[in-house]
């Protein structure tokens, strides 16, 4: 079972974005938010993190964004079939996005909680 997360923008300029949490809290991907200069789509790009090596994985952009859970969903059960794919070095902040730890896990001091509309998926 994968729970979906929003995090919400921590800037006025940010894009929101999506973590996919494991059974046991572990984020094996993430979907962001991005617009293409010039056009007036709004697309989501989805990455994926390997479950044997921990690296970061681009699995393409689409306009559906269930479709990229759908898609990170899909490498996470069988990576080997996404051979092909751009494969990153897994550094330790990829856009802003924490790997060893979540940003919605540690909220800033002000109190206020960074994330909203938690989905789980099996």
């Amino acid at each position: 079972m994968v729970t979906i997360r929003e995090v919400l923008p921590q800037r006025r300029y940010q894009r929101p974005l999506w973590e996919l949490l494991d059974d046991d809290g572990r984020l094996v991907g993430w979907v962001r938010e991005y617009v293409i200069r010039g056009s007036s789509s709004v697309f989501f790009k989805a990455i994926g993190v390997h479950p044997q090596t921990g690296e970061h994985v681009t699995l393409e952009s689409s306009t559906d964004r269930e479709e990229r859970f759908e898609r990170i969903l899909h490498f996470v059960a069988d990576p080997d079939r996404f051979r092909g794919v751009h494969w990153h070095p897994r550094p330790t902040v990829v856009t802003g996005v924490i790997t060893e730890k979540s940003p919605v896990s540690d909220p800033t001091d002000t109190g206020q909680s960074l994330t909203r509309g938690v989905r789980t998926y099996q």
